[in-house]
């Protein structure tokens, strides 16, 4: 049986691999000039393939987003609560990713050669490939699982048809549907959690990479752009984990516990918000630098400008999902006069 735990673990899966083969996929079709066309080099298959898969992943992502959303929905008709939809939606998915693994793998005696094996080209190269293989493999065993587990489901079964209700559970029907700002807290908190993941990988690859003409000029300067990577690293895992145990708390009437107060949640977002907003510009600050390509650099200056731009990016995007976070508890605590009121009785 594939529970809603398996279900949500897979979905988060599918979500942060999408997330890192958008920036392989575009990163590979950004960076790879086939030595058989250098006038053109929009006209290797490399490009194409890698462009497309980039396309794919956006889709793969927001589409994984919906699907989780629709995955812990006992009480609902919607289509998308359906065991049908689920498992069409990853058998679809896995047939995608089957193709542009095979098409992108075909791709690397073009692309690694012997000659121009330290190129970033070849690296972006197999990440985007063995990405889509995560992807397919992924969607395949979903829906093999989910297949498996409901062979005897009917095409209107709902996904939760075999999960264990928790009788603390309130039906909407009875007339005490979540409210529409929990709503929002729990989308918000699910995107901070997927960038966050994404954050600590391009953390670390910036910090490894984006050293830009301060390099060049000075061997002896560390540049401010591998700090503030590097920072960004550590506190994107923290944000992420954080968050990971914040969104469990969100809808626990009966729970006793601080962590359906106002106070944390809000306090977190606050400080994150003001976090991320630092990194945020001191990224852009280094912008001009790794990305001077008039200063030579053996071609990794193209290299350090992706990353650091890639970072500064998602910063900008992990900012502006905590500022409504904060916003959200915040107002909601103005309004009741204390951060101890309980999420589920003040939003």
């Amino acid at each position: 049986m594939v529970s809603k735990a398996q279900r949500i673990t897979l979905y988060s899966v599918l979500i942060t691999a999408s997330i890192g083969q958008i920036i392989a996929g575009s990163l590979s079709a950004s960076s790879y000039e086939p030595w058989w066309s250098v006038v053109n080099p929009a006209n290797s298959p490399q490009v194409y393939f890698a462009s497309i898969s980039a396309f794919v992943a956006l889709l793969t992502f927001i589409w994984s987003i919906i699907l989780l959303c629709f995955n812990d929905a006992p009480f609902s008709k919607h289509p998308l609560t359906r065991v049908r939809a689920h498992l069409y939606s990853l058998v679809g998915v896995a047939a995608a990713w089957l193709v542009l693994s095979v098409l992108l793998s075909s791709q690397f005696q073009t692309v690694c050669r012997s000659t121009d094996i330290d190129d970033p080209a070849c690296g972006t190269a197999i990440a985007s490939a063995v990405i889509s293989w995560i992807l397919f493999i992924v969607a395949a065993c979903g829906a093999f699982f989910i297949r498996h587990s409901f062979s005897d489901a009917s095409k209107y079964d709902n996904i939760t048809m075999k999960d264990t209700i928790d009788p603390n559970r309130e039906d909407p029907a009875l007339g005490k549907e979540r409210s529409q700002g929990l709503t929002a807290l729990v989308v918000l908190y699910s995107f901070i959690i997927a960038f966050g993941i994404a954050q600590v990988g391009m953390g670390i690859f910036a910090a490894l990479e984006s050293r830009g003409s301060f390099r060049i000029d000075r061997d002896d300067f560390f540049p401010p752009s591998v700090v503030f990577a590097s920072i960004t690293a550590v506190y994107a895992m923290w944000h992420w984990i954080w968050s990971s145990v914040l969104i469990a708390y969100i809808n626990k009437p009966n729970s006793t516990s601080a962590l359906t107060r106002l106070g944390p949640h809000f306090w977190s977002a606050a400080v994150s918000t003001l976090v991320w907003l630092a990194l945020a510009i001191g990224f852009t600050t280094q912008m001009p630098y790794n990305c001077q390509f008039e200063v030579y650099s053996d071609g990794l200056m193209y290299v350090w400008c992706a990353a650091n731009g890639t970072a500064m990016s998602l910063s900008f995007v992990l900012f502006f999902l905590s500022a409504p976070v904060a916003f959200i508890t915040g107002l909601a605590a103005n309004r009741t006069g204390s951060y101890e009121g309980r999420l589920r009785e003040t939003i």
